[in-house]
C-alpha cells in the first residue's frame, strides 16, 4: 500500500470558479439574482450539519477559518461545467490515522467528472456532483453517479486529510453501531421497524496541477439524489417531529431515526451519540443515511470540530421523547 503524506491541503481556486464569480457579480449588478424557492431552501436545510455548530465552535475566535470562494449552482441560476480529472481511491488505514492507496488500486487510474461549483452546502462541507467513468471491456463505457464533499473552509495545509478522516471515521462508526441495531431489531420486524444503513465514505485523490501538492482530495459516496432526502435530527438538539397529515411511513422514519440516536448512546455505554441523522427511505431497503456526526464524552473533540461532546448529547435529550421504536 502507498502511504500518503499528511502535509497537503487544497486552498487554490480554479479558473472556472473565478469566471463564475465574475458572472455572479454581474448578475447582482443587473438585478438578476432571485430569492431561493421553498424546495431549494429545504435542500440546504436537509444537507450536512447546521451553521449553528460553526458559531458554537469557532464563531467568536480570531482564527475563524476562511470560506472557499464558491457560488452554489442554485444561486447562480445555472448548472456549472464539469471538469475531468484522473483520480485514485484511498481508504483509511485499519489501525493508523492515515489514508492509504489500496494495493489493488492503480495510481490515477480512475476518470471522474466533477462540477466546478457545489450544488449544496452545509455547515462544514461543500457538496458537488461527481460522475465516474467505469471503463468496460467493450467500447461503451458506463458511468456511476456520486456526490463529492470538500471542506467549506480553507483549513491549514497540514490538515487537508484530517477533515476527511473525521468524515470517514464518523460514517464507519455509525455503520458499525447500525449493524448491532439491525441485529437487535430483527426479531421485531413484525413491528415494522426498518433497517438502518449508512453510506460508505471514501476519499478520492484528484490529480490537479492547480492545487498545492498537485492533488485535490474529496470525500466521495454514492448519490442519493432523486429520492426524498430528509434531515431527522441535527447536532444542536433539533429533532424532527411528525406534522398534521404525515403519512405512516414518514412517522415511522422519524421514530426510528430518533430511536437510533438514543440507542447509540446506550450501546456505547453512554460515551457517544450519533446525530445529524439524514437520508432517504425505501420500503424494501430501509433507511439509508449519510453525513452523521458523533458527540463523545471526550474533551478533545474525538470526532472533529462538530463533536460537541456532553453539551451535544444533553441538547438531544432535552428535545427527545421516546417513541414506540425506543420502547420496543
Amino acid at each position: 500500500c502507498e502511504s500518503v503524506e499528511k502535509e497537503v491541503e487544497i486552498i487554490g481556486q480554479k479558473s472556472a470558479e473565478t469566471q463564475q464569480c465574475d458572472k455572479y457579480s454581474a448578475a447582482i449588478a443587473a438585478g438578476n439574482i432571485i430569492e431561493l424557492n421553498s424546495s431549494m431552501r429545504c435542500t440546504f436545510r436537509n444537507i450536512s450539519t447546521t451553521l449553528s455548530t460553526m458559531r458554537t465552535t469557532i464563531g467568536d475566535t480570531p482564527n475563524r477559518p476562511q470560506e472557499r470562494g464558491v457560488i452554489l449552482e442554485s444561486v447562480s441560476g445555472f448548472q456549472s461545467i464539469k471538469v475531468k480529472f484522473e483520480a485514485t481511491r484511498m481508504v483509511l488505514h485499519p489501525t493508523e490515522p492515515i489514508f492509504i492507496v489500496p494495493g489493488e488500486e492503480t495510481n490515477n487510474g480512475r476518470i471522474v467528472n466533477i462540477s466546478a461549483q457545489p450544488f449544496a452546502q452545509g455547515g462544514l462541507r461543500n457538496v458537488y456532483h461527481m460522475t465516474e467513468i467505469i471503463k468496460m471491456s467493450t467500447r461503451i463505457n458506463q458511468t456511476e453517479n456520486f456526490v463529492a464533499k470538500e471542506s467549506r473552509h480553507i483549513v491549514p495545509y497540514t490538515q487537508r486529510l484530517a477533515f476527511h478522516r473525521d468524515t470517514v471515521k464518523c460514517q464507519a462508526r455509525a455503520a458499525e453501531i447500525a449493524t448491532v441495531f439491525n441485529q437487535l431489531t430483527a426479531i421485531k420486524r413484525k413491528q415494522n421497524i426498518p433497517m438502518v444503513h449508512f453510506l460508505k465514505a471514501e476519499v478520492y485523490r484528484l490529480k490537479d496541477s492547480s492545487s498545492p501538492g498537485r492533488y485535490r482530495y474529496l470525500a466521495v459516496e454514492k448519490s442519493l439524489i432523486g429520492k426524498t432526502y430528509v434531515k431527522y435530527n441535527s447536532n444542536n438538539g433539533y429533532i424532527m417531529r411528525p406534522q398534521e397529515g404525515s403519512t405512516a411511513d414518514e412517522i415511522k422514519c422519524i421514530d426510528v431515526a430518533q430511536a437510533f440516536s438514543h440507542f447509540t448512546f446506550e450501546e456505547s455505554k453512554q460515551s457517544e451519540m450519533i446525530v445529524d441523522i439524514q437520508g432517504v427511505y425505501c420500503p424494501n431497503v430501509g433507511c439509508t443515511y449519510t453525513d452523521p456526526q458523533i458527540h463523545s464524552n471526550s474533551k478533545s473533540m474525538k470526532y472533529g470540530r462538530a463533536d460537541r461532546g456532553i453539551s451535544g448529547i444533553s441538547d438531544f435529550f432535552e428535545s427527545h421523547v421516546c417513541g414506540s421504536c425506543c420502547k420496543a
